[in-house]
């Protein structure tokens, strides 16, 4: 909200790293949300990226602020 040009870097830098997933999904970390190893965190500037691995498709179903130890 401060910065319109940071947060059209940041979109940038999202985008770019979402589109990494494809590439080579199992390369990321087994999640620490849930306990199946299709389930995948993608860590990004503080924010953890959750996806899961379906045959050929990758769904990106969580977008949360980063935690160490998660409740």
């Amino acid at each position: 909200m401060d910065s319109p040009r940071r947060a059209r870097k940041f979109k940038h830098d999202l985008i770019k790293n979402l589109k990494s997933i494809a590439q080579n999904p199992y390369q990321f970390r087994k999640s620490v949300y849930f306990d199946n190893d299709n389930i995948r965190d993608l860590i990004f500037k503080g924010y953890t990226i959750v996806f899961r691995i379906n045959e050929n498709v990758v769904e990106v179903f969580g977008f949360v602020k980063y935690q160490n130890s998660p409740s």
